[in-house]
Order: structure tokens, then C-alpha cells, then sequence
């Protein structure tokens, strides 16, 4: 059956409230445009991370519990306190998620030694290193999951014109028309003082020699694609 069908105007103030529906509520990482002049990686690769860093990437407690698909297609709501709240149900046609396909987009895959370049890379990705330290660094998109324009439920979205212009918090609505998971996998090198291990991965830097006694590590980040709920609705 499809979804119009079970929509009726009686019912379509409760369908799309404005109004935090559940719990899924929500904190987006942010950052403004860091500065690479004169690092390493701007001499060597630019800013590589310059798309990454405009990424709404979620908080990991609430990303870990949601099935990549299953994100977009909903409209949320910036809080007062900068969180984010669900304030509809899925406004997609049918009861299909999207598919979940493979991107692999890489943004970087290189070693990193400078110390300007690791206190970046930190407030960036938020890896548990210090500024001493030197990394090896993938970062890469894994997998999208993007809404196609005719699963969107234009209708539902049209009815929300006049209710949304009169609202005074038009511009906090946004509509999740995609998700992607991307993917960290670093291993960090502290300097090594005393006798090399044959065991040990190493590089050098500065006439030091940096030993890397750790195996890789791994952790992974899901960010939503968000268009003002405004724009999509007025040029629907």
C-alpha cells in the first residue's frame, strides 16, 4: 500500500509535527576550515581534508545504533543547545531504504610527520595521539546511501509550505536525503631512543627515528547529507 494512502489531511499535522517525534536526537561535529599554510601536508598535498571538514558528521553513540540506510528520508531540527532532533516520520515513497553502495573516495593515504600537520589532524578526526607523535593515515569514504529524487514524497513536502513560512524557526528544519560512512585507520610512531626492534615499523624524521609499536587503529565516522528543508520544499 502506498504511503499516500495512508495519509490523510486529518492526520498530516501529526505525520510532519515540527516536533521531536522520538529519542533519536543527536549532536553533529562541525568544524571551520583549518589552515594547513606551511604545513607539511599544504606543501606536499594541499588541504586534502577540505571536503571531509564540511561533513555533519554525527556523535558515535547514536551512529553505532542505526542501520546506514535507514538515516535518510527525515526531517530534522537544530535544538537551542546545537543537537538535533527527528521531527517526522519517513517522508520517502514506498517503505524501501535507499541502497547502501560502496564509494571508496580517498581523501588521504600518506604519512605525516610534522607536528603543525598532527595538531590538524587531530581536531579534525579526533584521534588519540599526540602532537609528538608521527602517523601513517588513510581517511576514505566506504559507503553511501543517497535518496533518489523520486523517492522523496514531494506531496508531503509541498503541504509543509505554509505551515514551515510561518514557523519562526524556518531555518532550523532540514531534510537527511543521504548518509555516508567513512573510515580511519591510522597507526602512530613515538621516537625511538635506545636499540631498534627488528619487530618494530619505523620512519625517520628530522634525523630521528620513529618506531611504530602498535598495530593499526581503526574507527569509523557516519555523516548525513542535510539540505534546508526550505530550499528542497520551494523547488519542489
Amino acid at each position: 500500500m502506498k504511503l499516500e494512502t495512508l495519509i490523510d489531511l486529518e492526520k498530516f499535522e501529526n505525520y510532519v509535527s515540527l516536533k521531536p517525534v522520538d529519542d533519536f536526537k543527536f549532536s553533529i561535529k562541525t568544524l571551520e576550515p583549518l589552515d594547513f599554510e606551511n604545513s607539511e601536508i599544504e606543501q606536499n598535498f594541499g588541504n586534502p581534508f577540505l571536503d571531509y571538514q564540511k561533513k555533519h558528521i554525527i556523535d558515535q553513540a547514536v551512529a553505532s545504533k542505526y542501520d546506514l540506510s535507514s538515516v535518510p528520508g527525515y526531517i530534522y531540527k537544530r535544538n537551542d543547545d546545537a543537537t538535533y532532533s527527528r521531527v517526522s516520520r519517513r517522508i520517502i515513497k514506498g517503505d524501501k531504504n535507499p541502497k547502501a553502495e560502496t564509494v571508496n573516495k580517498i581523501y588521504f593515504n600518506n604519512k605525516i610527520t610534522d607536528e603543525r600537520s598532527i595538531h590538524l589532524i587531530i581536531s579534525i578526526l579526533g584521534l588519540n595521539i599526540s602532537r609528538s607523535n608521527k602517523i601513517e593515515l588513510l581517511l576514505k569514504d566506504e559507503i553511501s546511501s543517497l535518496l533518489s529524487d523520486d523517492m522523496i514524497d514531494y506531496e508531503i513536502l509541498k503541504k509543509l509550505k505554509k505551515q514551515l513560512l510561518t514557523d519562526p524557526n524556518f531555518e532550523r528544519y532540514y531534510f537527511a536525503i543521504g548518509a555516508t560512512l567513512s573510515s580511519i585507520t591510522y597507526k602512530k610512531f613515538s621516537e625511538q631512543r635506545f636499540k631498534k626492534n627488528l619487530n618494530l615499523s619505523w620512519i625517520t624524521s628530522d634525523g630521528k627515528v620513529y618506531a611504530g609499536n602498535e598495530s593499526f587503529e581503526y574507527k569509523n565516522e557516519i555523516a548525513l547529507e542535510l539540505i534546508k528543508l526550505g530550499d528542497l520544499i520551494m523547488h519542489s
